[in-house]
């Protein structure tokens, strides 16, 4: 979206909503010989649209695609083919929610990779348009820690206003604890 919108501003719009492609009332294509210079310029940002599409895409894609005339109907038919039907939509939000809801630390896991993990399923979440409050996010990564780390915890969440913490922050407290518990160990 950033960059369509940074070579126009209204090219994203072309994405989401526009046939800018000029048609009269029963929804024939006007000769451009006869189209207002309103119409040129919306049809120049079809061009400009499909251009970055393009750009974008490799050869397998393109195939999939270039029949269409309006970037809004290639788009359509790119998120159609990798993001699926609504229903597809809704099986894997709720597949992800049930992953977040599920989420605890595995075995011989470090905090990097328990927060590369949890990452991945938030990012996945919030293209599908789920996102949760970052307390809960926080809340989340506290209680899936294994038990190793509740003296840790416990201190954690009676000092500290998880409220105002970022989940950087608290990954940064919790990798210093686990140098911490690494060197207990030695």
């Amino acid at each position: 979206m950033a960059h369509f919108e940074s070579i126009h501003i209204d090219l994203w719009d072309v994405i989401e909503h526009g046939n800018y492609i000029p048609l009269d009332d029963q929804l024939n294509e006007i000769p451009r010989t006869s189209w207002t210079d309103a119409q040129r310029q919306r049809f120049l940002l079809n061009s400009k649209a499909w251009n970055t599409l393009l750009c974008a895409l490799s050869e397998e894609e393109y195939t999939k695609v270039h029949s269409y005339r309006s970037a809004k109907q290639k788009w359509d038919k790119l998120a159609l083919t990798y993001e699926g039907s609504p229903q597809v939509k809704c099986n894997k939000l709720n597949l992800l929610t049930y992953k977040y809801e599920l989420f605890t630390m595995e075995d011989g896991e470090d905090i990097q990779a328990i927060f590369g993990r949890f990452q991945t399923i938030l990012i996945e979440l919030c293209c599908l348009n789920r996102i949760f409050v970052n307390y809960d996010n926080i809340d989340k990564i506290l209680r899936s820690l294994s038990r190793k780390w509740r003296p840790q915890v416990i201190p954690l969440k009676t000092m500290k206003n998880l409220d105002s913490m970022s989940i950087e922050e608290l990954i940064g407290t919790l990798k210093i604890q686990e140098q911490e518990l690494q060197q207990d160990e030695r």
